[in-house]
Parts: C-alpha cells; sequence; structure tokens
C-alpha cells in the first residue's frame, strides 16, 4: 500500500461500533416507533449517526452517506402491503400476479429475507419510490415493481449460469463423502478453483453508477485494501443507487431492513433496520453516494 493509499485509509477507518440510540438520533419517538435498529460493525465512521448508507469516497476524500428521512414510512408501507398480499409483485392485480412470488414460496419456513427502499426526486423535482431486494429470493432475477439486478441478464447467461450446475454437482459430491474419505479435499480444492475464477471475472463484471455520471467496475469503486467478499453489489443499497444514477433519480433517503420472521402465534415481527453492512457494502458506498448528497 502506497503512502497516500495508507493516509486515505486512516482518515476512514475507525472500528467504532455505534449504539443503537445513536443510530436514530435526530428522529422523532414516533418516526421509530414499531421498528427497531439493529447494531451493526462499521469500518467508517458517519459524519452523522443517524446516517444509514455511508461509505469513504477516494475521489472527494471524505465520508458520503443518505440518511433514513421519509423512507422508513415508506417501509413499513410496503411491508404492509406484502403482508396483506401475501406476496412481492403486490403492486399487480391479484388475477395477474404470479404464483412464483407468494412469500411463502419464495421464504419457505417464514424465513426472513433483507429489503430496501430509496426516496428519489426526478428532473422535475417530483418524487420516486424504488424498492430492492437483496440477493435472489427463490432464486428469481426479476420481480415485476422492484429494481433490477445490477448484473446484465447477458452476463449471467453467458458468464455465472454455466458455472453454477458444475458447482451444485461438486458440492453433492462433497456432501456425499465422508469427512476423511481421500478424494474429499480434491473435490473441495475444484469447487473453490471454480468460485475464484468466476468471482475474479464478477469484479470487472459489475458495473456501478453514481450520481456524478460516472461508472466503475467493481474493482475500481472498492475502497480499502482488504480482499472483495463474495457478494458485493447483491444488496438492496448498491441496487438502489445504481438504479437511481442511471435512471436519473436523485437519492433523498433510504431504508434497508430485514423481515419475515414470525413469533409463535405467527404474527409478523417488527423489520429490523440496518445500517449499510461493513463487509460488502461500505467500502463502495464512497462511489455511490459521490454526487449524492452535499
Amino acid at each position: 500500500m502506497t503512502a497516500e493509499e495508507e493516509e486515505h485509509l486512516a482518515k476512514a477507518i475507525e472500528g467504532k461500533v455505534p449504539e443503537p440510540a445513536d443510530l436514530l438520533q435526530g428522529l422523532k419517538e414516533e418516526d421509530v416507533e414499531g421498528a427497531e435498529v439493529l447494531e451493526t460493525p462499521v469500518v467508517v465512521r458517519p459524519k452523522s449517526l443517524d446516517a444509514i448508507c455511508f461509505g469513504y469516497c477516494e475521489d472527494c476524500e471524505e465520508v458520503h452517506e443518505l440518511h433514513l428521512g421519509a423512507s422508513q414510512e415508506y417501509a413499513l408501507d410496503v411491508l404492509q402491503k406484502m403482508q396483506n398480499e401475501g406476496r412481492m409483485d403486490f403492486e399487480v392485480f391479484a388475477e395477474e400476479a404470479d404464483p412464483k412470488f407468494k412469500l411463502k414460496k419464495l421464504f419457505p419456513g417464514d424465513r426472513g429475507h433483507m429489503f430496501g427502499v430509496m426516496e428519489c426526486h426526478n428532473e422535475a423535482g417530483e418524487t420516486v419510490w424504488l424498492k430492492a431486494y437483496s440477493s435472489l429470493p427463490g432464486g428469481y432475477r426479476k420481480v415485476p415493481g422492484w429494481v433490477p439486478m445490477i448484473l446484465s441478464d447477458q452476463d449471467f447467461n453467458e458468464v455465472v449460469a454455466p458455472q453454477q450446475p458444475k458447482i451444485r454437482q461438486l458440492t453433492r459430491r462433497i456432501e456425499q463423502l465422508d469427512k476423511n474419505a481421500l478424494g474429499r479435499p480434491k473435490l473441495i480444492e475444484e469447487r473453490q478453483q471454480i468460485s475464484r475464477e468466476l468471482q475474479t471475472q464478477l469484479h470487472f463484471l459489475y458495473v456501478f453508477h453514481n450520481q456524478k455520471g460516472e461508472a466503475r467496475t467493481m474493482k475500481e469503486a472498492w475502497f480499502g485494501h482488504q480482499g472483495i467478499p463474495g457478494g458485493v453489489g447483491e444488496c438492496c443499497g448498491p441496487k438502489l443507487l445504481t438504479h437511481a444514477a442511471k435512471n436519473n433519480l436523485k437519492p433523498i433517503s433510504v431504508a434497508e431492513f430485514f423481515w419475515g420472521d414470525k413469533n409463535k402465534e405467527g404474527e409478523w415481527l417488527k423489520p429490523r433496520f440496518r445500517i449499510c453492512c461493513s463487509a460488502r457494502c461500505q467500502p463502495i458506498m464512497g462511489f455511490l453516494l459521490c454526487g449524492a448528497t452535499g
């Protein structure tokens, strides 16, 4: 690492874990009623402790951030609609809804999932709301009414899809063997090699956009000396920010939350609002938020 990179890193890396109450500083009590904010380890200290998405921008040499704001109320509205309709494509008329997007099918066993919403303004100053889900619920890349994946369908079909059967087949073979079986380490290494090669390709296939009209690959947008883990670009925040930038929408506020668990009585539990994750999101948030905040 160069001296300049070390200086950048020293400005950003704090290792501070904010208390949940700090994350809600500045919000009225009624604003957080019915919601819970969890502690999340962070690698960058935001300028204000009610920031939800934040990251260090190497170009500007400062931390950019986006707050919860009105997105919390909209998030609760989205969750209410999903709960009432029992499906993710709740904006589609019931007679036109696709059964594969029912919550029971996407999240069997009432398994929870991460969701996100973002308040934006278009060029006319009108409010536009965006919704995103993390990863691939049910393995589906497109759900009506939700922002698309960052990785293009073409790249997915040409690069990722052909490797998935190989990885699944190796996984099945590994699981069928005893842990001390002679050939097991070789199969594990073969699977790891395929995964590593695929991950390296994804570093250049994932392209993020920001409010300055800039586009960078995952490799270029990544801040920090640590290696890039798998799953970068699959969280809600990067999807929302990239979609907003590509469609000339200015981000105003954002909410990311975990929802889907039920209590013993079968009642839905409160959503758990979270700040952007330190491992996969914060290292690219500086670039993604550049130009979005003053």
